[in-house]
């Protein structure tokens, strides 16, 4: 943030909006509908970006790992 005077790189960010269900004694992360509600921030060229709002079951990378808040592992297994 320092670097970049405060702004993200918003090809680099996203955001998850959802919700648990306990289905069957386990918890299961499940979508929520957003409508039209965005997430707003400024970018580098200091213009506002909108970021993407990914689904719960969306892998993700995060560091070099691929990740998802359903807790699915697919693209791990298939390296």
């Amino acid at each position: 943030m320092e670097i970049t005077g405060g702004a993200l790189e918003t090809k680099k960010n996203y955001w998850y909006l959802m919700d648990y269900e306990c289905v069957h004694g386990k918890w299961k992360a499940v979508n929520v509908d957003a409508g039209d509600f965005e997430l707003i921030v400024r970018s580098v060229d200091n213009e506002d970006a909108v970021l993407i709002c990914l689904d719960c079951d969306e892998e993700s990378e995060m560091v070099g790992i691929w990740m998802e808040p359903s807790g699915e592992k697919k693209r791990i297994l298939q390296k």
